[in-house]
């Protein structure tokens, strides 16, 4: 069985639809919460930045 183009955008399709069937069971909401975590530099020449990251992150998850 040769593998063309026509036959390669077939299967695409076929496991995008396969994928969707199962996506709404993972979809739903789950018991634990979600962990986040932020790695930033908080000392040294590159400090201004990483604390701007985390008061931006702090601001997000606060709204």
């Amino acid at each position: 069985m040769t593998f063309n183009r026509r036959r390669f955008i077939q299967s695409a399709a076929a496991a995008a639809g396969a994928a969707q069937l199962g996506f709404p069971a993972l979809a739903r909401a789950q018991g634990e919460p979600i962990r986040l975590g932020l790695l930033t530099v908080k000392t040294g020449a590159l400090a201004s930045g990483g604390i701007d990251m985390e008061r931006g992150l702090t601001i997000f998850l606060k709204e």
